[in-house]
């Protein structure tokens, strides 16, 4: 299954960055973190790096642990691989610089952060992630049946103009109702057209 963020941090950070997961889970979000992900008798390597290439963003979390590099490789690989992907998103929990290797890639700021889901760069945060939803992948998702539920919880990020949220809206509503499969297909198609806008 599809997740939308992989959140890589510093397993000293653990309690800390619990409440970010908490926060991105509020707002429909399905975060991978390795502590809840793995599985006795999984090898971890492998898993973390199938939870990578599944996800559609890295959360890459910077603290005094993290930035680390030496004693936590793995935080420099996985946001190695966000920034391959140009789908890495950065925040920090303390007021220290991001290594040299992401120096230049602008970071949301919640250092003294108290778990106020409003604050100005919790917000900041929220936004960068939702550019990293690949719209054209949503579209294709909906061509499988199966897939139609998480579609529609990937589709509720779009930042929709005007009217198109409530287009939306209604044909999520007419979906949970159910429909013939003729129904669907002119459904489906009506769906794509809307969120097709809003590619790149």
């Amino acid at each position: 299954m599809i997740k939308d963020i992989f959140i890589s941090y510093a397993r000293k950070d653990l309690a800390r960055v619990e409440p970010v997961v908490a926060a991105l889970e509020q707002h429909g979000w399905r975060p991978i973190i390795d502590k809840k992900a793995l599985k006795p008798g999984d090898t971890w390597p492998d898993e973390i790096q199938r939870a990578l290439d599944s996800s559609r963003c890295v959360l890459v979390v910077w603290t005094c642990e993290s930035v680390d590099l030496d004693n936590h490789e793995w935080v420099k690989r996985e946001a190695e691989a966000g920034e391959k992907k140009k789908i890495l998103v950065a925040l920090r929990l303390d007021d220290v610089d991001p290594p040299s290797a992401f120096e230049f890639i602008q970071y949301a700021d919640l250092s003294g952060w108290n778990g106020d889901r409003a604050h100005p760069e919790f917000l900041k945060c929220i936004e960068a992630i939702k550019s990293k939803i690949p719209i054209q992948k949503i579209i294709d998702m909906l061509d499988d049946p199966a897939a139609i539920h998480d579609v529609l919880r990937e589709a509720e990020n779009i930042q929709f103009r005007g009217s198109d949220r409530t287009v939306f809206t209604m044909k999520r509503r007419k979906y949970t109702v159910g429909m013939h499969d003729h129904e669907l297909i002119n459904w489906i198609g009506e769906m794509k057209c809307l969120i097709a806008q809003y590619l790149g």
